[in-house]
């Protein structure tokens, strides 16, 4: 019973309070491991081959490509210290990538097969840590291909090829017959110098026609966004390296579109899910604008990391935005 006078309290609200969401547990578990990796990757002194760095690089490629849900991988990436973190862990993935090949190219140019019988260039070149996944990458690209161009592949340019022409030479293995034109392009004197150096070795220490016919392949040194005499091509391929950041990749991506011929085919490297922290995504819906009309998307579960964007060159917008 109330005191005289008093007011009654009113009834408590029976307004259901709005529940406060539960962190998704492998969100934040993987998102703790990324970060803990990242700091790994600044504790070293540098990104060359090392059976410490190569581990780091072995942790990170393996948590990326493992199989998650749509809102765990939307919860990760959108973590403030992944988004903060993201584009760094990229560039060092590029970084490490370019060191990881060409320390691959000194060691089988350094191959002999008179010192090594059992070691010679070709061995050597099966024995790189990734070979296999650039052999399920260059086959699931060109059946993408062949399902949307079923004829022989006659020419291909390659950009962004480069201290160990991998694509090239699984290509070349691959395709019966082969190109008659691998073209390989890349910005680094270095890596020309390496790459052609490494296939001029794999033609001659090779028997008959050759395992990989490496003696087919060419090389140019050109900066991606300037390379000027891509219209002879049928197929061109964009290595999921080209480009540090969304700018440059339009950039290049928009001279490149520009220089191909009507008709011919462009084949882009992309990411999707995790993968997305090991290279940079393209937004497939935004290729219009460059004068690509995408033909097929291919988006891998296994081991291998990029996914495949295949594109028909129809027009030459040049200022469409990734």
């Amino acid at each position: 019973m109330s005191a005289r006078g008093s007011t009654p309290r009113p009834p408590a609200s029976k307004r259901p309070r709005t529940p406060i969401p539960e962190l998704d547990p492998a969100a934040v578990a993987v998102t703790a491991s990324v970060i803990r990796i990242y700091d790994a990757f600044l504790r070293q002194p540098n990104l060359s081959p090392s059976p410490g760095v190569n581990a780091i690089f072995s942790e990170l490629v393996s948590l990326c490509v493992r199989p998650y849900s749509s809102s765990t991988v939307s919860d990760i990436l959108s973590d403030p210290h992944i988004r903060e973190i993201a584009a760094k862990l990229r560039k060092t993935c590029s970084t490490g990538e370019y060191l990881l090949e060409n320390h691959w190219a000194a060691q089988i140019l350094a191959s002999s097969n008179a010192a090594k019988p059992l070691r010679p260039a070709h061995a050597a070149l099966r024995a790189f840590p990734y070979f296999q996944n650039y052999m399920e990458l260059a086959r699931l690209e060109l059946q993408a291909i062949s399902s949307v161009h079923p004829h022989r592949i006659a020419s291909v340019a390659f950009i962004g090829s480069g201290p160990l022409p991998l694509t090239s030479l699984c290509f070349s293995a691959l395709l019966s017959p082969p190109p008659e034109r691998l073209h390989n392009i890349d910005n680094s004197a270095r890596a020309i110098a390496a790459s052609s150096q490494l296939c001029a070795k794999l033609a001659r220490t090779a028997s008959g026609a050759g395992a990989m016919a490496a003696g087919r392949l060419t090389f140019q040194l050109a900066d991606a966004a300037a390379v000027q005499d891509l219209g002879s091509f049928e197929v061109v391929f964009l290595a999921g390296l080209v480009g540090d950041t969304e700018a440059e990749k339009r950039k290049i991506l928009a001279n490149v579109a520009g220089r191909c011929a009507a008709g011919s085919l462009l084949v882009l490297r992309s990411a999707h899910g995790l993968r997305k922290l090991l290279y940079q995504e393209i937004d497939v819906g935004a290729l219009q604008g460059f004068g690509l009309e995408v033909l097929l998307v291919v988006h891998p579960w296994n081991r291998v990391v990029n996914s495949v964007v295949v594109c028909r060159v129809v027009g030459t917008g040049v200022r469409g935005k990734l």
